[in-house]
């Protein structure tokens, strides 16, 4: 099979035999040139059904075989066809080259775009979809756009004398029209109103398959190129965008109120100073560059990245799919954990820390975006760095609830990390000698003085969680409701005259299988709990927790929990 192409099969739908010369001839040397032998018996016999599985269900996903007598592994996937079964066939190892080749190709468009200003796009003839690549200062982003969307930005951009000659140039395209070559008054690739004129140029490509794509160049004719003006768009040790350019591609974005979506992801070298104290800033320059190249590498043409710091980078993806972000994230931290074998901290790898929110899921503004990504990122550092955060609602809190808690990083906060014993006291001075302060900003003091990742108060008769405080604080409400439920149950908890600490959850009995469980689907891997009565004398009880890890909880601190539980016997809850 020659390499890197996609071959074509079509067999009956009722025997899923070949239609004669309904095949490849280099195909049919792979195969077996038996047209009357149905194609599941060409198959090894351990991928059969998979075989017969998608001719039912009629999809249209990429599925793998083995073939009889041959140990390639092989790429199916089914064509839509009104009255036979039409199949693309190819290699794994071709397919997969296939797919190293556009990412190729893309970063080529990438270079181009960053060079020139201008557009490029593919359409794939009788397709719904254009592609489309682009520097990030375009009004036409890089992604892929409906047809019809295409063409009415394009009409919309052109003046009124010109409509009919631009309706006729996307008909020629839709057609396949060999080439074509046309010029439009104004300006249809960015804001620069020096370009008087834009030039569309296209030209069809016919594969061997007899299918065909349109490519094309839209490119803005201007009285002079402004070099410095890109460079100043430009980050010139990483070749990234500035952080003035990044920020306004992100604005822009939003501004546009055109249903696209995208994530914000904000990314900090962990422990960067002593890269540069250790090794010098010239090795610090060295990694600020080689992550800039594997930024735009792993992000390519679904998205645009910026320096915006030191050692800050932003990208901007267009994707919200949390699936999709993660792998991102994950690529990116591996292939920078990969790049530095001799750089940071006791010869480890060189780390990343990520904080990311997405629009218009997160909120509708840029600067709230920016503001819940940073806030991620900082959870990240907080929780060990060297991972990413990804904002969630219903994990995190809204922006009231992180404003309110004040987890935002001393420079925000303005809180200091202060001994527990002097936080203590300030606690106590505050309810004592002030007025009764509001309890929920009281339980956020105690957790970060105690470095408690979630603080939680059950009370009332069914059993309720009304706070939560914490890093990692849980707010899910049927979460919340649930790890309630579960605790009252138990009563040894809620009857224990003094603190019940577990440190696993695999000291907790079978009889309390239920309680461990409800735990462990929250996060919970250890617990403080202590019991108490508010002012009006209702039970209520006191839980500390960790999240997604074990903790042996400190007994120097037990003195502290108690006094803090003495103080909330002054609310009533």
């Amino acid at each position: 099979m020659t390499s890197h192409l996609f071959y074509n099969m079509t067999l009956s739908k009722d025997r899923h035999t070949i239609a004669d010369q309904a095949a490849d001839a280099e195909l049919m040397k792979h195969i077996g040139q038996d047209i009357f032998l149905p194609f599941e018996d060409r198959i090894e016999e351990s991928d059969r059904q998979i075989f017969l599985d998608h001719i039912q269900k009629q999809d249209h996903d990429w599925f793998f075989i083995h073939l009889k007598g041959n140990d390639e592994l092989y790429a199916v996937k089914l064509q839509d066809m009104p009255h036979d079964l039409h199949f693309q066939i190819a290699k794994a190892s071709d397919l997969v080259q296939n797919i190293s080749d556009q990412t190729d190709l893309n970063e080529c468009y990438a270079a181009l775009c960053a060079m020139y200003g201008d557009v490029y796009f593919i359409y794939h003839i009788n397709s719904d979809h254009i592609h489309v690549h682009s520097s990030g200062c375009a009004f036409l982003v890089s992604r892929r756009y409906a047809v019809t969307e295409f063409e009415q930005f394009m009409i919309e951009h052109t003046k009124d004398d010109q409509k009919a000659e631009m309706k006729e140039m996307l008909t020629e395209m839709k057609q396949g029209i060999s080439c074509s070559i046309r010029s439009f008054s104004g300006n249809y690739v960015d804001d620069d109103e020096k370009a008087e004129h834009t030039v569309f140029q296209f030209s069809t490509i016919t594969h061997h398959d007899q299918s065909a794509d349109v490519i094309g160049l839209i490119h803005a004719e201007r009285k002079r190129r402004y070099p410095e003006k890109e460079m100043a768009r430009r980050d010139g040790l990483t070749g990234l965008y500035a952080k003035q350019e990044i920020e306004r591609i992100a604005k822009e974005s939003i501004a546009a109120e055109d249903g696209r979506e995208f994530s914000l992801g904000i990314m900090d070298i962990d422990f960067f100073k002593n890269i540069n104290d250790t090794y010098g800033h010239a090795a610090g320059d060295k990694v600020l560059h080689q992550i800039g190249l594997i930024l735009q590498a792993e992000v390519g043409q679904d998205g645009s990245v910026g320096r915006i710091g030191g050692d800050e980078f932003m990208i901007l993806a267009n994707d919200t799919d949390e699936t999709h972000l993660r792998n991102l994230y994950s690529d990116i931290r591996t292939q920078v954990a990969n790049s530095f074998p001799s750089y940071g901290l006791e010869e480890k790898a060189v780390t990343l820390s990520i904080g990311s929110a997405s629009y218009p899921i997160s909120c509708k503004d840029y600067e709230t975006l920016f503001f819940l990504a940073d806030h991620c990122l900082y959870r990240a550092k907080k929780q060990g760095r060297d991972r990413y955060v990804i904002y969630t609602p219903s994990k995190h809190g809204s922006v009231e609830d992180i404003l309110r808690r004040g987890y935002l990083g001393d420079t925000i906060s303005g809180r200091q990390d202060m001994d527990p014993a002097e936080a203590i006291v300030n606690m106590i001075c505050s309810t004592s000698f002030e007025k009764q302060r509001d309890l929920s900003s009281l339980l956020d003091e105690f957790a970060h003085a105690m470095k408690i990742q979630n603080v939680m108060i059950a009370y009332g008769n069914p059993a309720k969680i009304g706070y939560t405080a914490g890093e990692d604080a849980l707010h899910d409400e049927k979460e919340l409701q649930d790890i309630a439920a579960a605790l009252s149950q138990n009563r040894v908890i809620w009857k224990a005259d003094d603190f019940v600490i577990i440190s696993s959850l695999e000291n907790i009995g079978e009889a309390s299988a239920q309680m461990k469980e409800k735990l462990r689907q929250a996060g919970i891997l250890s617990f403080v709990t202590f019991r108490f009565q508010d002012a009006e004398k209702k039970d209520a009880l006191l839980i500390l927790t960790s999240i997604g890890k074990k903790q042996k909880w400190n007994q120097m601190h037990l003195k502290y929990y108690r006094i803090f539980a003495e103080l909330l016997k002054k609310y009533i809850l």
